[in-house]
């Protein structure tokens, strides 16, 4: 997986997500140790996800891939104002959209927020 994801993007951050019991350091190495010599220097290692998140919001461009719901709300909580869907509309079509903004409403309610507002920059508050 490692490999792929450097293989084929201009940048790759390795971060855990929900490690339980596993340590997260193992899990980006166990990650690391897939990728080719040449596409070793695409390769960010965060093991906090909500760093590794604040760091892709900053390092993204218009037409990078968000993968789903919870990375779009992440992104929003952490200041972003708008989320770039072009790439991964052309993969998943129509269906994306709707699949946000239905999964955007239960993930606003899980924190209470009333509007998207309310849960921009969120995580950066004191």
């Amino acid at each position: 997986m490692g490999h792929t994801a450097a293989k084929y993007s201009d940048k790759v951050i390795f971060t855990s997500d929900n490690p339980r019991e596993e340590d997260p350091g193992q899990i980006i190495s166990e990650m690391v140790m897939g990728v080719s010599e040449e596409h070793f220097k695409k390769i960010l290692k965060i093991t906090l996800r909500e760093e590794a998140i604040a760091m892709a919001y900053q390092l993204a461009r218009e037409g990078d891939i968000v993968l789903n719901a919870k990375d779009v709300y992440q992104k929003i909580k952490l200041g972003a104002s708008a989320v770039q869907l072009y790439t991964a509309l052309t993969f998943e079509g129509s269906k994306l959209i709707e699949n946000i903004k239905r999964d955007l409403v239960k993930f606003l309610k899980q924190d209470n927020f009333e509007n998207i507002e309310q849960a921009v920059r969120f995580e950066l508050k004191d």
